[in-house]
């Protein structure tokens, strides 16, 4: 149950980081042509955001007990969307209502998804992530659940 809505979660994660940087990259554009300052009023929000995503995706990279496929699942989606807008640039016509399409298309188109995809992508492949943390089979039998009632856990009274 855990890597269905784990999958869920990253499709889920990759469209938020889609219209999160579609919708700041025109906005940090035009403060980059105006000669703008990131303190000024609404650039502090468009960075406050990208740091919000930013910090989504380390703790998603980094949190060893959460499945592969929530980091995988978004790095495939976003992989794809790249893909898509590279070999069917007229895909996106029919979205037009979307929030932030134009700038994640314009991120699309020159790839700037696939670094991320890629390392959003890898602990699909790791073995180690795919393991899971409680002990079974014969090893099960010689170690005790924390706090159970070993040696240390025994009331001398």
């Amino acid at each position: 149950m855990r890597h269905i809505v784990g999958c869920v979660t990253g499709v889920v994660m990759a469209l938020f980081i889609l219209v999160v940087t579609g919708w700041s990259a025109p906005r940090l554009g035009e403060l980059v042509e105006t000669g703008g300052s990131l303190f000024s009023g609404e650039a502090v929000v468009v960075v406050g955001v990208l740091g919000v995503v930013a910090l989504l995706v380390a703790c998603v990279l980094v949190a060893p007990r959460l499945t592969p496929l929530l980091p995988g699942g978004a790095g495939l989606v976003l992989a794809a969307v790249t893909v898509a807008f590279l070999l069917r640039p007229g895909l996106a016509a029919g979205l037009s209502w979307l929030p932030g399409l134009e700038g994640a298309r314009r991120l699309a188109e020159l790839g700037l998804y696939l670094p991320l995809a890629l390392a959003l992508a890898v602990p699909l492949f790791l073995p180690l992530r795919w393991r899971s943390y409680r002990p079974r089979g014969l090893h099960a039998a010689a170690v005790e659940p924390p706090g159970g009632a070993g040696e240390a856990g025994r009331r001398l009274d």
